[in-house]
Parts: C-alpha cells; sequence; structure tokens
C-alpha cells in the first residue's frame, strides 16, 4: 500500500527495486532486524553491508530500539503477499546515532559522525527519521531563528552531505500537534 501511494509500484514494476544503491540509515536502533523473517531476503542476499553503534561503540545495532528497524522496514523488507518495500534490493548500512532514553546535544554529534562514516562507504542516500528542537538540558534547545539551515550544526552536516553527492531523506518532525509545531533539524 505505501509503495502504491508514492507510484513506486510504476518503478517495481520496471524492475527499479533499488539495485546498485547504498542507503545509509542513521536512527535509534534496529532490534531484531538480524533475526526477524521480513528482513530474511535482505540478510540472505547480505544486502546489509555495514552497521556502527555511535552511542555505545558496542559493535551491535540488532540489540537497540525498534524505530529504526520500522524505519528500514518500509524500504527493505520483503514478506511475500503482504508487504515490500520502496528499494528491497539496495545495500544498507545501519547506524544507531540515537539514545532514546534521553535527549542531548551529542546525539546530533553521534549522527554528524555516522553521516561522515557513511560518505566513507560511498552512500548514495542517507535517510534519518530523526529530528532535534528540544532537548533534556532546556540551555541545549534550538529556537525557532536557528531554523535556517545553517545555524544547527546537524542541519550544516546534511548540507555537506549533500554537497558530496549524498542524498539526505530527513522527517519533518512528529510535533505539530504539539507546543513545538515546526520542522526540526536536521530537516531544516
Amino acid at each position: 500500500l505505501q509503495v502504491a501511494m508514492m507510484n513506486g509500484h510504476l518503478l517495481h514494476d520496471l524492475e527499479a527495486k533499488g539495485q546498485g544503491m547504498l542507503i545509509g540509515v542513521l536512527d535509534s536502533g534496529f532490534e531484531n532486524v538480524n533475526v526477524l523473517p521480513g528482513f530474511s531476503d535482505l540478510l540472505d542476499r547480505e544486502g546489509i553491508v555495514f552497521t556502527a553503534d555511535m552511542v555505545e561503540h558496542d559493535g551491535d545495532v540488532y540489540e537497540d530500539h525498534w524505530h529504526g528497524r520500522s524505519v528500514l522496514s518500509c524500504m527493505a523488507a520483503v514478506v511475500p503477499g503482504e508487504l515490500v518495500g520502496t528499494a528491497p534490493m539496495a545495500d544498507y548500512a545501519l547506524v544507531r546515532t540515537e539514545e532514546v532514553g534521553s535527549e542531548y546535544l551529542v546525539e546530533e554529534d553521534h549522527w554528524i559522525s555516522g553521516a561522515e562514516v557513511l560518505d566513507s562507504l560511498g552512500c548514495d542516500i542517507l535517510n534519518t527519521s530523526l529530528g532535534y528542537t528540544v532537548f533534556d538540558d532546556s540551555l541545549q534547545n534550538h529556537v525557532y531563528e536557528e531554523l535556517d539551515g545553517a545555524t544547527i550544526r546537524i542541519s550544516i552536516a546534511g548540507g555537506i552531505a549533500s554537497s558530496k553527492g549524498m542524498i539526505p531523506v530527513t522527517s519533518a518532525g512528529n510535533q505539530g500537534a504539539g507546543d513545538w509545531y515546526y520542522i526540526s533539524a536536521p530537516a531544516d
């Protein structure tokens, strides 16, 4: 259904399913991606070419949080007769940059480090379904005036990634119904 909503089925009908692309996913973790049946096609063809944990540096992104798994499933999962991701034949590099138990500015630094690693791998696309505006320490909070794409360091890094030829794809944020209803960094 999601593929058809974006007319991606037209690409799939032409056998364009992400072949030859390397997509870097920067997120909170990819819990159980290494064992879930929806990722068996991806795993069997060794389509996960790199993983890194920029938060704990323990080398295991499969034990941390479900959000990255959900994001990856939209692109890479295959459940015959039920679900096909938008780019099921792409290769993926999975990088954990988010600590879900807290919100501090250092997570932007984790993202920047992850983006640098993904650049060194030659990623074509950086996918990020994260956004930053307010933090546990209010002194670190971003203010609306900073959301110009050129002030907040994660947004600057996204611009640099773009200038190097990568395509950063980021969420706008999920706070539209709350106190913060503006776009978040790095989407700005």
